[in-house]
């Protein structure tokens, strides 16, 4: 009993000596509350863009349009955005209305390429899922191929010569255009996935849950995370528990076009982060 009493006042020793884990030490560049926008968490859904020197903020199904500086951090009025060219709000809603095979369905645009599906979807002898790179006076290249029993999850572009791609079993896998491997990542826990326009860095936006919330399908834990596109490595984490006021859809991180910094929304503020440069 003794030598047991021992062993535990060691590993509470142990413990106490470890500093507990923290969620978002970094300290953003600046932030934007969204409360005088009419924004209402969870409902109101968020998405960022960037575009030059402008962050481009879309609120809900309306998709009501706030512009900011990320320079000044300041709100640039309506009337010197006359004849600017903004990116459009992103329509989510384009995945879920796939056709049965034999239809080709367009999933993903980057620049001038696509990432087609064929198979998968329909009644009956269906042909397993199929998704192919699409680029302009090029045949297309096969990127990756369903079972009878999966089908992988949507391949994302993570830059201009990159595609990720999400096996039906085994890590996520990077591949070129002509579909070769270029690297493994770990896995990523239902990930909305942003590039920046000059595709050399891509961000991530993940919804896990703890041990106790995977039972009741939930999430509660919240990461953003930033890798440099041709080998993998993590530029950038944050990472924070969900709140009451907190929503989890799906365009809620995106980074500047030189991948310099990187915009997200926790609660009802929107946090920019500097991106450390590669070593």
């Amino acid at each position: 009993m003794r030598r047991s009493s021992n062993l535990y006042a060691l590993l509470l020793a142990l413990v106490l000596a470890v500093p507990p884990l923290t969620f978002g030490e970094e300290k953003p560049l600046w932030k934007i509350d969204l409360s005088p926008f009419g924004y209402n968490p969870p409902v109101n859904e968020v998405v960022l863009r960037f575009s030059g020197r402008l962050l481009v903020i879309y609120l809900g199904q309306q998709h009501s349009r706030f512009v900011f500086d990320k320079e000044t951090h300041q709100q640039v009025p309506e009337d010197r955005l006359a004849g600017v060219a903004l990116p459009p709000p992103i329509d989510f809603a384009a995945g879920f209305g796939r056709k049965p095979f034999p239809a080709v369905n367009i999933i993903k645009r980057w620049k001038q390429m696509s990432i087609e599906e064929i198979g998968g979807i329909g009644l009956g002898q269906v042909p397993d899922a199929e998704f192919y790179l699409q680029e302009p006076g090029r045949p297309k290249v096969l990127l990756s191929r369903g079972g009878p029993r999966c089908t992988p999850g949507d391949p994302e572009f993570v830059g201009d010569h990159y595609i990720l791609l999400f096996p039906c079993s085994g890590k996520n896998v990077v591949v070129d255009k002509q579909g070769r491997k270029v690297y493994e990542l770990p896995n990523l826990s239902n990930p909305y996935v942003a590039p920046n326009l000059e595709g050399t860095r891509f961000a991530t936006y993940e919804r896990d849950a703890s041990f106790f919330h995977s039972f009741e399908g939930t999430t509660n834990k919240l990461r953003v995370k930033v890798f440099h596109s041709s080998d993998g490595k993590k530029l950038f984490e944050y990472r924070w528990n969900v709140s009451d006021d907190e929503g989890i859809s799906d365009g809620r991180v995106a980074l500047s076009d030189d991948g310099s910094q990187v915009a997200l929304v926790r609660g009802h503020e929107i946090l920019i982060f500097p991106v450390p440069p590669q070593e």
